[in-house]
């Protein structure tokens, strides 16, 4: 019987006690390190946020399904985030300033006619890329898209308002169209399920010509005046 103990006392001492900082890899104890770590349990909060609001909008997405999903509980949500309204603010805010990175991102070079070109066409691209994070918008947060596209709140607003200062300078742009409405249409058009039988090049193709028909015609118009 002695034997047998010992047996099992030495089983349990030869193997070596977890590390001081190690992630358990067993299910309860991985919940239970993330649940102890307020800044991992924010985040997990936050992506599983994401998820659920992007996915479902803010009149289906489900505080317990966030939870779950986060593997915390609805205590901890309200502990960290306050109210549903918080939590989905702290969503679009954060996906917000993903897409302002993206916009920033996009470099362009060459004389007004080019660099208008090569911005929608990446612009159109940016905003394809966050169509569902530019409907949730529009449906559950239209206010935040009307700051987006006002003076100051896009780093793409500020380019295109360059571009068009120095195409208007040039002579061959028009200062009547502003940049908040190029890059509105542009957000709009992106995101727009109609026509549904143009491709996304297609679609550049047509806001491009769009744009610039607009701004060189006005542009001409003046200049007969």
């Amino acid at each position: 019987m002695r034997r047998t103990e010992n047996a099992e006392i030495s089983t349990s001492l030869d193997a070596p006690p977890p590390g001081l900082g190690e992630r358990p890899t067993y299910p309860s104890v991985r919940r239970a390190y993330v649940r102890h770590d307020p800044t991992r349990l924010r985040e997990a909060i936050l992506a599983a946020a994401t998820a659920e609001f992007l996915a479902k909008g803010y009149a289906g997405a489900r505080i317990a399904a966030i939870a779950s999903a986060a593997r915390a509980n609805k205590r901890m949500i309200y502990l960290h985030y306050g109210s549903k309204p918080d939590l989905h603010r702290a969503v679009l805010d954060r996906e917000l300033r993903r897409l302002r990175s993206a916009e920033a991102a996009i470099r362009v070079t060459g004389p007004p006619l080019e660099a208008i070109r090569q911005l929608f066409t990446a612009l159109f691209a940016c905003y394809a890329d966050h169509a569902v994070l530019l409907t949730r918008l529009a449906q559950d947060w239209p206010d935040a898209l009307d700051g987006w596209t006002a003076e100051g709140g896009s780093p793409a607003v500020e380019s295109a308002d360059r571009i068009i200062g120095a195409g208007v300078d040039a002579g061959v742009f028009s200062r009547r169209v502003s940049a908040q409405q190029l890059c509105a249409a542009a957000m709009a058009l992106a995101t727009s399920a109609v026509p549904q039988d143009l491709a996304p090049g297609q679609r550049v193709k047509l806001f491009e010509s769009m744009v610039l028909a607009c701004l060189r015609a006005r542009a001409q118009a003046d200049e007969g005046r």
